[in-house]
């Protein structure tokens, strides 16, 4: 019983280190995503004319 605890127990100590390290990478990669998206320039979007002139003469 003992060897089980023990065992248990280092894994979730190993587990709880790796969740650590990965939630800290994750975070110091959406704080370089988000100064990559804010340093680029801002794409203009223009509306689309569908309506004909026509279409327009009748109204």
């Amino acid at each position: 019983m003992t060897t089980f605890l023990t065992i248990f127990i280092v894994l979730v100590i190993i587990n709880a280190a790796l969740l650590f390290f990965s939630i800290a990478s994750a975070g110091q990669r959406v704080s370089k995503l988000r100064k990559s998206i804010s340093e680029q320039s801002l794409t203009k979007i223009y509306p689309l004319d569908l309506d004909s002139t026509k279409y327009k003469k009748a109204i």
